[in-house]
């Protein structure tokens, strides 16, 4: 699985940003400064989505240094965060779902 997202930078508009989601985890990558980040589905350790006048996804890594943050323009912003958000929770739900129900047994 390889799907590509673009976006912005949530500190300036007008600096792309790309979100992939291949199979072992999220490749995030700034094209004009040559920023990359990694994080694994297994290093997930929370993401959230909203929109406001535009989208905007947050996800959290395990690692405190990794995280990203990034929005949708309007017109693909509840489009890209359905998808994104399931294929995340596909990926990082059912580890995080079985541990939170052994821990209420």
């Amino acid at each position: 699985m390889r799907k590509e997202f673009k976006g912005f930078h949530p500190k300036d508009a007008n600096s792309d940003v790309l979100i992939t989601l291949t199979d072992s985890g999220i490749e995030y990558s700034n094209p004009s400064t040559r920023a990359f980040q990694f994080i694994a589905y297994a290093q997930v350790a929370g993401f959230s989505g909203w929109l406001p006048t535009y989208g905007s996804l947050h996800i959290y890594s395990s690692n405190p240094n990794l995280t990203i943050h990034l929005n949708f323009p309007h017109e693909v912003a509840e489009s890209y965060l359905r998808e994104i958000q399931d294929v995340l929770k596909a990926k990082v739900g059912p580890s995080t779902i079985d541990h939170l129900a052994a821990s209420v047994v």
